[in-house]
């Protein structure tokens, strides 16, 4: 198996990163490199790396990392389409783990993550976390999938996309209300740190992760 290993962007490796890409039918969710890079310029709480497969770059990470209140998530992950489904994004993020794990008041971390066609929870799975609840109710209406691992949670609510449709229509402004109730509840009774995603399926079958979308 190669080994995959987390290093620093620098003048000698920027440009391949830069020329990592997803495919064609991933374009329109996740964003190119050098703007995750051009973010970063102007975020003090960023940290990213290169995920290099072997002596190769393959992908890209980006954390928003804040020691002092002990919040660490995954901002962007991108792995190049060419390298994918070769296991070097399950590998990158158990590093990624690890490492977070050293950092002061490290007790949770928010992940980012690329499921399958149909479920978020293989991806999940592989990674140590357990199933929660699948269509948990609240007093507000359901949440999709709730997942945890240690001192992670994650909930998420899974839509589908079409290619004709407008992908900020998916969730409209009354069903984020119901849904921003129902992440209330949950962190009044469950954890302080609670996360809540979106996940947008397409139709020809490409997924894409939105942190943070209730605001």
């Amino acid at each position: 198996m190669t080994t995959v290993s987390l290093r620093p962007i620098t003048a000698d490796n920027v440009h391949a990163i830069l020329k990592l890409s997803v495919a064609p039918s991933q374009e329109k969710f996740v964003a190119p490199n050098a703007y995750s890079l051009a973010e970063a310029l102007f975020e003090p709480k960023a940290w990213y790396c290169a995920v290099y497969a072997g002596e190769t770059p393959v992908g890209f990470m980006m954390m928003e990392e804040d020691p002092e209140q002990g919040k660490y998530y995954l901002w962007r992950f991108l792995i190049g389409a060419e390298h994918q489904g070769k296991g070097y994004g399950y590998q990158a993020m158990q590093l990624l783990i690890e490492r977070v794990k050293q950092l002061p008041k490290a007790t949770e971390m928010t992940l980012s993550y690329v499921p399958d066609e149909h479920s978020p929870h293989p991806f999940y799975q592989k990674l140590g976390f357990a199933r929660v609840a699948h269509r948990l109710r609240t007093p507000f209406g359901e949440v999709d999938w709730v997942f945890k691992r240690e001192g992670i949670w994650v909930c998420v609510e899974v839509k589908l996309w079409r290619a004709t449709d407008d992908i900020h229509m998916c969730v409209k402004f009354a069903q984020k209300q119901r849904l921003r109730r129902a992440y209330e509840y949950l962190l009044s009774k469950v954890h302080k740190n609670l996360e809540f995603h979106l996940v947008v399926v397409g139709s020809d079958g490409s997924v894409q992760v939105y942190e943070d979308f209730l605001w």
